[in-house]
């Protein structure tokens, strides 16, 4: 929950995050559950983040793509997997089934948007069928299999951050970071050598600003508006995460 604050039209009074510990490693679960005894049958674990549905059919095959590229079929009563087909972008949408004419396809649509991929090509729908002759392509670059540090849009001092619908609306940044619970804002920002950073937390938990790597730490900070500062001298990149919630994250540049 957040500190208590007078009701006001138009803000916001909630928050929420769903975000992983920065350098944990991301796997994805394809389970079969029987339903009569609520027990796994067969489990698949796989790399990456997640995936984004899949078709089963009366025959028995269960069909799912991958952010890494690949379109997938297993028999849905062992989990051994029967075909892969590489279609070349990040698949983020389930497949679908459907017949013209007697032939049964199996489509889905594939984009580079998923699992750090980015692609200036467009995205593509394939469709397969039993006597398809279009052969597979190359695979996307590698998908993401731990956690990155925050990539975010870097604040300057001086700039607005917040808006119309976040927790106190709108703010100008001039060093000091509001903390609600559970999300710093800004996320990230960037600050000459020589800036001392406040953090202010607005939430009703304790949170900490600490460094991933043990550098600097500014220990507890209340709920209800206390305060605890760091001054930065030596340039680089500071990624940090609150001890007690590390979902929380944020990144520091200093300029020389």
């Amino acid at each position: 929950m957040n500190a208590p604050k007078e009701f006001q039209v138009g803000k916001s009074y909630s928050r929420q995050v769903n975000a992983q510990v920065i350098g944990s490693t991301l796997t994805q679960t394809f389970t079969a559950m029987d339903s009569r005894t609520n027990k796994i049958v067969w489990q698949k674990r796989k790399p990456g983040g997640q995936s984004y549905g899949w078709a089963t059919t009366a025959t028995g095959l269960a069909f799912g793509g991958n952010i890494d590229g690949n379109l997938i079929a297993y028999d849905v009563r062992n989990g051994d997997e029967l075909w892969k087909f590489q279609v070349g972008w990040g698949i983020s949408a389930p497949p679908m089934t459907y017949a013209v004419d007697g032939v049964q396809y199996v489509a889905v649509a594939a984009g580079g948007n998923r699992g750090g991929l980015s692609t200036p090509d467009g995205d593509a729908v394939w469709a397969f069928a039993l006597n398809g002759t279009i052969d597979e392509v190359a695979a996307p670059p590698p998908i993401d299999t731990k956690v990155n540090p925050p990539n975010t849009t870097m604040v300057s001092l001086g700039r607005e951050v917040g808006g119309p619908t976040t927790q106190g609306g709108p703010w100008i940044f001039e060093g000091t970071v509001r903390t609600y619970d559970y999300r710093y804002e800004p996320v990230g920002f960037n600050v000459p050598a020589g800036t001392t950073i406040t953090w202010q937390n607005l939430g009703a938990s304790i949170h900490t600003a600490t460094d991933t790597k043990g550098v600097w730490d500014t220990g507890d900070i209340s709920g209800g508006g206390a305060t605890a500062s760091v001054t930065f001298d030596s340039p680089g990149t500071y990624d940090y995460i609150c001890k007690p919630h590390p979902w929380m994250v944020g990144r520091i540049v200093i300029n020389p």
